[in-house]
Parts: C-alpha cells; structure tokens; sequence
C-alpha cells in the first residue's frame, strides 16, 4: 500500500544521510522504525498489565513467594 510522509525538512534531510550511509531506502528505515515501535508499545502493554496483575494479586503473590 502506497503512503506518502510528510517530513520536516530537517528530519528528511538525517534521513536522507541515514538511508545513503547504510545503503537502504528511506522507507525501508522508516518500515523499521515503525515495527520498532509497534513492539515497544506491545511490550509496553504486556508490561502494564502484568503490573495491574501483580497489583490485584498482591497478598497471593507474596504467599507464593514465601513458600
């Protein structure tokens, strides 16, 4: 699917340094970055709720732990 992104002249321009020092595209850097970033946000949820589980479960955790 074709996107076009609109980019602040100065972001271009790193990304135009980027994509020619490690010699792929600027979409392929921008493809990365997007999937980087969609992983952190995945692991980022994963972390939030594992945090509200230990919250919840607090005392059950703690018994375990001391077992």
């Amino acid at each position: 699917m074709a996107f076009a992104a609109r980019l602040p002249e100065d972001l271009d321009a790193w990304l135009d340094e980027l994509a020619a020092a490690e010699h792929q595209s600027k979409n392929a850097i921008l493809i990365t970055a997007l999937e980087e970033y969609r992983q952190r946000r995945e692991l980022a949820h994963v972390l939030k709720l594992a945090d509200e589980t230990a919250n919840d479960h607090r005392s059950l955790l703690d018994r375990l732990g001391d077992a």
